[in-house]
């Protein structure tokens, strides 16, 4: 199987009031490592604008780590436009 680290699915914490942008469906990042990403991509958020996800799979079914993302985001958009 072809594993992927993707550059934003499973539950993680986050503090009250802040979205969830580690997504580890692959469970490849310890928890440290998760709430790191969590922060990273929280400030790379507020100082652009745009949103930033982290996703993790274990099968990409096939396709591309750029179609996993524009899936993901397709699925998990928060505003009408954006980019991958």
């Amino acid at each position: 199987k072809e594993e992927e680290l993707l550059g934003g699915l499973g539950p993680l914490e986050v503090q009250a009031g802040q979205e969830q942008r580690v997504f580890d469906e692959g469970d490849l990042l310890s928890l440290s490592q998760e709430q790191q990403l969590e922060e990273k991509a929280e400030t790379l958020s507020q100082d652009t604008g745009y949103d930033f996800f982290v996703v993790t799979t274990k099968d990409a079914g096939g396709r591309t780590s750029r179609e996993v993302a524009e899936d993901f985001y397709m699925d998990h958009q928060t505003v009408q436009d954006g980019a991958v």
